[in-house]
């Protein structure tokens, strides 16, 4: 029986391994997954150096939104290490000014204990697909 691949997810901002329950089930059969804190560095160089670090062998990756960047940064100076990128809802870009004002923002409500505002006032309806803004039982995964 052959190993299976590694498999390294990267959520988005103030997201935790339950944005990727149902991809963590299904592709359990096929890869060795291993979900990233996106907390342990606010800098992205140092992040991306961390995730590698932590890898024995080659691997993919797969992230979304603030994931996705994290993804473009390990590409762009380990991607010999890299089998494939899988990026959803995402930009190549880095971080500008304005969006980590952004986040610095966020952090602010959450040191106020505002942290419920920043999904409910600020991310959820841009997190979900337009046709999907109504389902409720996907609204409170969200939340969660």
């Amino acid at each position: 029986m052959s190993e299976k691949s590694k498999l390294v997810l990267i959520p988005g901002t103030l997201c935790t391994s339950q944005l990727f329950k149902h991809q963590l089930e299904a592709l359990s059969d096929l890869f060795d997954t291993e979900v990233v804190d996106v907390g342990l560095d606010d800098n992205i160089g140092e992040l991306a150096k961390k995730i590698v670090r932590k890898q024995s062998c080659r691997f993919s990756i797969m992230g979304l939104s603030y994931g996705g960047i994290i993804c473009f940064e390990i590409w762009r100076h380990y991607r010999y290490q890299i089998d494939n990128i899988i990026l959803l809802n995402t930009t190549y870009k880095v971080p500008t000014e304005d969006t980590k004002k952004k986040f610095k923002f966020f952090i602010e409500l959450t040191e106020n204990g505002n942290f419920d505002l920043i999904t409910r006032d600020y991310l959820k309806d841009v997190m979900l697909h337009p046709s999907k803004r109504t389902n409720e039982q996907l609204r409170n995964t969200v939340m969660k």
